[in-house]
């Protein structure tokens, strides 16, 4: 196939020589690597918190939590059998949530106090009785288990017995109720922060009793199929007006941790477009370079008949080839960052004596990473853009030389 005159003269200024212009060429495709690199690195980085986020909160919370419009509701084990003959639905489980003051010894704790039913099959329980790091998964009527940041406020251990106070407790009239004594059977680490440090799970008979419910829950909790149709069954649910119990998804619940992460990725990518920007009129100086040295070659082009659009169209398909040159090489060098973060992370963390990645405001100890095609697609796409535009301002001054001046430059 033959190529294009612009084309080869184009490869042809562009080939290594021991020329400044070959050095600067060198600079200006290096300048587009790193703006596609650091751009592409950090949506990245930004996809994986998201997308770890999603999957950390899928794990321990449900797709769908039905809330009654009473604050304890009678009448749920209808609903349970409803929502149940939803095709979607693959597990339901009523729950008790409540909190609690505890105690053991001079330490106190006041953590969320779950009721769950720990025979009934659904992969949230499944989840918790695989986090278990100390003891075993038993929820009898006298047990409960801790997570790992209320047992170390508490400095309880597996066996030891701790005192409950609710607001069942509190609020009886002409009565008083002692505290309960409960056994810790277990102690459970989940990987998220907020629950590993304010959890506690008792059997849904027992917080029943303990909260002198009368045989009342909270809410009940849906797992899908696909927990992307969360808002479809949730409408579906919300639109029959008999069943008297609203459906919160697990995106409206945790709908402000995922926008703040969408809003610093957007802001992310404008601050860092800027990179690319810069990395483009690097490619425009070095054409400007190239115009003043090739100026003579310049005019003897336009002598032999070369049209302005012909002299336009060399200087585009260098800034062209250069952008993508760079873009691929940025591409490839973002991808080996990327392999490496977490080393690269631990380095840095350890030479510099910094916490870089704290687990308790990121609840996480590696740093995640999730590379779309789309983010590079746009980030390779709007380099290119970048640098053609750039490259319009050398192109159109160098096409506007005249031959008879051009010759004569020196």
């Amino acid at each position: 196939m033959k190529l294009p005159i612009s084309l080869k003269l184009a490869l042809n200024y562009l080939r290594p020589n021991k020329s400044t212009v070959s050095i600067i060429n060198i600079i200006s495709t290096l300048g587009v690597l790193l703006g596609v690199a650091v751009l592409i690195i950090v949506l990245s980085i930004m996809n994986g918190f998201g997308q770890t986020w999603k999957e950390k909160i899928l794990s321990v919370n449900a797709h769908i939590n039905l809330l009654p419009s009473t604050e304890e509701a009678s009448s749920w084990k209808h609903t349970v059998d409803y929502v149940s003959t939803f095709k979607e639905v693959e597990y339901v489980m009523p729950i008790i949530d409540s909190f609690a003051l505890m105690q053991l010894d001079n330490n106190i704790g006041t953590p969320i106090l779950r009721g769950i039913d720990p025979n009934i099959k659904n992969p949230l329980i499944d989840n918790l009785r695989n986090s278990i790091t100390e003891g075993i998964f038993s929820l009898k009527a006298d047990e409960i288990i801790l997570s790992s940041g209320l047992a170390r406020k508490l400095n309880a251990k597996v066996n030891d017995q701790v005192i409950i106070t609710t607001s069942n407790d509190i609020l009886l009239n002409n009565e008083i109720k002692f505290p309960s004594e409960i056994v810790v059977s277990g102690i459970f680490n989940i990987g998220i922060y907020d629950i590993d440090e304010n959890f506690a799970f008792i059997s849904l008979d027992f917080a029943n009793d303990l909260l002198g419910l009368n045989g009342k829950i909270t809410s009940i909790q849906l797992m899908l199929d696909d927990p992307m149709n969360a808002p479809i069954i949730a409408d579906k649910i919300l639109n029959d007006d008999g069943i008297g119990w609203y459906p919160q998804t697990w995106m409206d619940a945790n709908k402000q941790i995922f926008t703040a992460l969408q809003v610093e990725k957007n802001m992310m990518f404008f601050l860092l477009a800027f990179v690319a920007l810069v990395a483009a009129f690097s490619v425009s100086n070095t054409l400007i370079t190239l115009t003043i040295q090739k100026t003579k070659e310049i005019g003897l082009l336009k002598a032999i008949g070369f049209k302005e659009s012909n002299i336009v169209s060399i200087f585009v398909w260098i800034g062209l080839i250069q952008s993508i040159i760079g873009s691929i090489l940025g591409l490839i060098f973002a991808l080996i960052v990327l392999k490496f973060r977490n080393e690269i992370l631990f380095f840095l963390s350890y030479n510099l004596n910094v916490n870089l990645l704290p687990a308790e405001l990121y609840q996480l100890s590696r740093l995640p990473s999730q590379t779309l095609f789309y983010d590079v697609v746009i980030v390779i796409g709007m380099v290119v853009i970048f640098c053609v535009i750039a490259v319009m301002i050398p192109a159109i001054k160098a096409a506007q030389l005249q031959p008879i001046k051009a010759l004569n430059f020196e």
